[in-house]
């Protein structure tokens, strides 16, 4: 079995404040993860309180329209907002792969190596997800 100096030894050989660049960035990245939850979190609700108070009963031709019509709104609405908050949890994702890539190629190691030691020190330090 590996020990742990061994284990990530790509990442020993990168300076610690080129290091630490990369885990602020990959901090920002992670709070945004928070953001798409709390927007998923809330369309679950409305879909459950639609189906709890609206769905299964009568409703005038007149008040079906309106109601399906707000129905289809607040859903645009929600795929939009998340889309958005996709937009840049994937932008944020991007910028600490480049980074993480850049930092690679400026001290010769190979990127792969050093994005999957990357992944695994996040993932045992901090408890965030991979890259």
């Amino acid at each position: 079995m590996k020990s742990e100096e061994n284990k990530l030894s790509e990442l020993q050989r990168i300076p610690e404040t080129k290091l630490n660049v990369v885990l602020e960035e990959y901090l920002k990245f992670m709070s945004s993860t928070k953001y798409i939850r709390y927007v998923l979190l809330l369309f679950g609700a409305l879909v459950l309180l639609y189906n709890v108070f609206i769905a299964g009963k009568s409703y005038s031709y007149s008040d079906y329209n309106t109601i399906k019509t707000s129905v289809i709104l607040i859903c645009c609405i929600f795929i939009i907002v998340l889309l958005v908050f996709s937009g840049v949890y994937f932008t944020k994702q991007l910028k600490v792969k480049g980074k993480l890539k850049e930092i690679a190629e400026y001290n010769n190691l190979d990127f792969k190596k050093v994005r999957k030691e990357f992944n695994i020190y996040v993932k045992e330090a901090l408890g965030g997800y991979p890259i």
